[in-house]
């Protein structure tokens, strides 16, 4: 488990923005067919930027409980 909360904070920022790319890519894509199915694949792509930005809350939160705890030792 990598302790620096820094580093997982950016490490979570760069895969939103990766995960934004894919989606754009993939809805370009997607303007080139006729017809088609939605795939689980794109219904599940949508939800990835946000359980990362969830992820990235969370860290923030933790290193600010920790932040405090050492305030009080």
């Amino acid at each position: 488990i990598c302790k620096n909360r820094r580093r997982q904070i950016w490490i979570n920022i760069g895969l939103v923005v990766l995960a934004l790319l894919n989606i754009f890519l993939y809805y370009q894509e997607s303007l080139n067919y006729i017809e088609g199915k939605v795939e689980l694949g794109s219904i599940l792509s949508i939800l990835i930027p946000l359980l990362l930005i969830l992820a990235t809350r969370g860290i923030i939160r933790d290193n600010r409980l920790v932040k405090s705890a050492d305030r009080l030792r």
